[in-house]
């Protein structure tokens, strides 16, 4: 068949697809029509039309897009992205615009992964309110932390130099591969060793503020020096073993993130794999834990919880976690020094050091 005839046959415009709605006056007509024995006749109809072929627009929904981002960003925090990234221009000489754009990118950054956390773990609060898959649903929350993932891409291409968006795509499969053990021993309820769990946090952790050192270092257009990178490494182990503690033993956590949180989310903490590993009632915990309550749901009850941490200070977990920090803050110190001693002086990542340190 000619293709004008098609076209015809199938009502179909170029310009324009036409869709056909009979009028209420015609379909009593018809019937009508139809009653009378004259048979029926084809009626005039309105003409729907829509541009089918349009060029294509952008869809103005950023905000929508952006909104459960925006909320969680809005709760107060601790600028600790901030804090770090001023804490190392002292050694790392970028400018003021290379630090603004990787200050903006890593709250972009941190934010997400909150807002993914949050959903994994199963949180029902962030800062002390409703996580933003709370607020505004899982969908819509895993569809931001995709869109914001894909900003700090092009803000990287587009605002830093060109090494930094290899390190960037490098970092974030890093951090992703940490995620994934902490979620993999979650799910299968299988509690990891204490060097296992270091090599987590390396990643997680440890591997965003390595991102955010690799990245001024290439704006600095400066040596990697090891003495540094250790020393970014044995900070993201105190930060994360610190967080673990405060879940536990801070009112403060409690109030932000409820009471003993981890446990409910079932999540293999430091003092937890510390009171597993010499429990002598390790078995019946485990299954307390893990068997005995819908962790997934987050519905340990606070007396399960407290026996919990009774049992951690009675085989002394806690005390060994704040030994562990002492330990790890004697040695953050001592290779910041040595540190200082080929980079110079840098009293502000100390005072930083400082406000961390239990």
């Amino acid at each position: 068949m000619p293709q004008r005839n098609m076209d015809q046959a199938l009502e179909f415009d170029q310009n324009m697809t036409q869709v056909r709605r009979p009028r209420d006056d015609q379909e009593n007509h018809e019937g009508t029509d139809a009653d009378e024995g004259q048979g029926t006749t084809t009626s005039n109809r309105f003409y729907t039309q829509y541009d089918i072929l349009a060029p294509f627009t952008k869809a103005d929904a950023e905000k929508i897009c952006m909104e459960p981002f925006e909320y969680t960003r809005s709760l107060p925090g601790k600028n600790t992205v901030g804090k770090v990234i001023e804490s190392l221009r002292p050694w790392l000489n970028i400018s003021d615009r290379s630090a603004a754009v990787l200050t903006d990118v890593m709250t972009m950054l941190q934010n997400s992964s909150l807002m993914l956390d949050d959903i994994e773990d199963g949180s029902q609060l962030r800062r002390g309110a409703p996580a933003a898959h709370v607020k505004y649903g899982l969908s819509q929350t895993i569809n931001s932390t995709t869109y914001i993932i894909a900003k700090v891409v092009s803000e990287v291409q587009t605002h830093l130099r060109l090494e930094c968006a290899k390190v960037l795509s490098e970092e974030l499969q890093t951090l992703t591969l940490g995620q994934a053990l902490d979620l993999n021993w979650t799910f299968n309820k299988t509690c990891p060793s204490v060097n296992e769990y270091l090599v987590m946090i390396d990643h997680k952790t440890g591997g965003f503020f390595r991102l955010m050192l690799r990245i001024m270092e290439i704006e600095a257009n400066a040596t990697p020096n090891d003495e540094l990178r250790h020393l970014i490494t044995l900070l993201g182990r105190y930060y994360q073993i610190r967080d673990d503690y405060q879940n536990i033993a801070s009112d403060e956590y409690t109030t932000k993130k409820g009471f003993c949180d981890d446990l409910s989310e079932g999540k293999f903490s430091f003092p937890l794999i510390h009171l597993l590993e010499h429990s002598p009632n390790a078995s019946t915990l485990h299954k307390m834990i893990y068997d005995g309550q819908p962790v997934d749901e987050g519905k340990m009850s606070e007396e399960a919880k407290s026996y919990i941490i009774s049992q951690m200070k009675e085989v002394g977990s806690l005390d060994y976690t704040q030994e562990v920090l002492s330990g790890l803050f004697s040695s953050i110190w001592e290779t910041a020094e040595r540190t200082e001693k080929a980079m110079g002086e840098n009293m502000g990542f100390k005072a930083l050091c400082q406000s961390l340190k239990l």
